[in-house]
């Protein structure tokens, strides 16, 4: 029957995203004859529905290479794009997790709905409470987020704008865990990473700033310890290990600071020294990673070991956790903007899009509710760049009144930096 050849032919279908055939409510892949299930597409990041009303066709655009690299618990295959859990390493494909013990969660909060995973060990009602609501950003359909509710975040703070030929110098720090320029929004995940014990993690390693002999060694380590860890090229919520460049000949003193490092300190996750990497191959298995340690960076010592100490005794919820910040739209480093809202973020800070300038008809009322908090405003001051004369940006008069009446903290990017070198809360001088 025709019932009959349809269904013959779904179970000979394999979603483009999972790689699976055990599901059959499949959508059209557009601009292809491919198909892919509907389910994958609302819980995958990089795969969405192109019309939020009728939900096809599905456009896959920017799922993670690392997620088809990983094994699925349940089917035990790899090569489709997997889930991970929260709280581990564990991945489980979507139409697995559903057949299987895993937990698929969504979580509505202020009429936005946030998708949360859970391997069958982390399902219990307790691991899930340590994971915040808005752990991810909310999902981009109708019904669940407006289009009007994405735009505050697009209109960033903007100053007087001085100088245009100075982009052309290059920032001393690398910025090669920054999201791409593009002309789509790019919004970010302000995980509370610190609540997940790194003595309860499969090691997630990334490495910043290695030099071409030291590549070559981390290879091997790869090669030696791939079974037993896993690697990522950027920064990613569940990373546990940074491998840097310093070295015990070095005094364990970093000298390139990065932005894997500043995520790294802020996550509190270990920030060791290349020669961790070589004693594992020496010694044929993973070391104790204490005696591996930074002692610190050209600016500051000991912020990494006071970060991750914190983390692991549960001291605190980040070391912005009581700032309330703006940002400038305006750098004369590309990227920089974003990646600031990012560190904050992470850092446990609220971070508004601009000034509330809404505030100076009742500013009484307005520093009573923040309550302590400490306002900050990181723009691009003449001390971030010394050999120019004067600030790239200035601030704007009406940026300087609220400033004023609100006492905030306005500081350049270095402060920012240095702040987290020494994992050292910001405050007013």
């Amino acid at each position: 029957s025709l019932l009959q050849n349809d269904a013959h032919h779904s179970s000979k279908m394999q979603c483009a995203v999972c790689a699976t055939n055990v599901d059959r409510a499949y959508k059209a892949v557009a601009n292809s004859t491919e198909w892919a299930h509907a389910s994958c597409a609302f819980w995958v990041t990089g795969v969405h529905f192109v019309n939020k009303t009728t939900l096809t066709p599905i456009l896959i655009d920017g799922v993670d290479p690392d997620r088809y690299k990983l094994r699925c618990m349940f089917c035990k295959q790899r090569g489709g794009a997997c889930l991970q859990c929260e709280l581990c390493t564990n991945a489980f494909h979507v139409p697995c997790a559903h057949r299987g013990t895993a937990m698929l969660e969504l979580r509505e909060v202020n009429h936005l709905v946030y998708f949360h995973c859970f391997c069958p060990l982390h399902k219990d009602e307790e691991s899930r409470k340590s994971v915040p609501d808005n752990n991810h950003d909310p999902q981009r359909y109708n019904g669940v987020r407006k289009k009007s509710e994405f735009e505050p975040e697009l209109k960033s703070e903007k100053t007087n704008k001085k100088s245009p030929k100075k982009y052309e110098k290059k920032l001393v720090i690398d910025v090669s865990a920054a999201a791409p320029m593009s002309e789509k929004p790019v919004y970010y995940r302000s995980p509370d990473v610190r609540k997940r014990k790194l003595s309860h993690s499969t090691p997630v390693i990334l490495c910043s700033k290695l030099s071409p002999k030291q590549q070559h060694s981390f290879e091997q380590f790869k090669r030696k310890f791939g079974n037993v860890t896993q690697f990522t090229p950027q920064w990613k919520n569940n990373v546990t290990h940074l491998i840097t460049a310093a070295d015990a000949d070095g005094d364990r003193i970093l000298q390139a600071r990065t932005i894997k490092y500043f995520q790294s300190v802020i996550a509190g996750a270990w920030v060791l020294c290349f020669d961790w990497v070589e004693e594992c191959l020496s010694a044929q298995r993973l070391l104790n990673e204490s005696e591996y340690e930074i002692s610190g960076d050209i600016m500051a010592h000991g912020g990494a070991m006071k970060s991750r100490e914190s983390r692991e005794q549960q001291r605190g919820n980040g070391l912005f956790e009581n700032v309330t910040c703006v940002i400038s739209a305006e750098f004369s480093y590309a990227n920089l903007s974003q990646d600031l809202r990012v560190l904050f973020r992470m850092g446990g800070a609220e971070v508004k899009p601009k000034f509330p300038y809404v505030w100076l008809r009742e500013i009484d009322k307005r520093k009573q509710e923040m309550n302590g908090r400490l306002f900050v405003f990181v723009y691009d001051k003449s001390d971030d760049n010394e050999d120019e004369e004067g600030d790239i940006y200035d601030m704007t008069d009406k940026q300087i009144d609220f400033c004023q009446k609100f006492d905030v903290l306005a500081i350049g990017y270095k402060q920012v930096f240095d702040a987290i070198s020494n994992y050292t809360p910001l405050a007013k001088q």
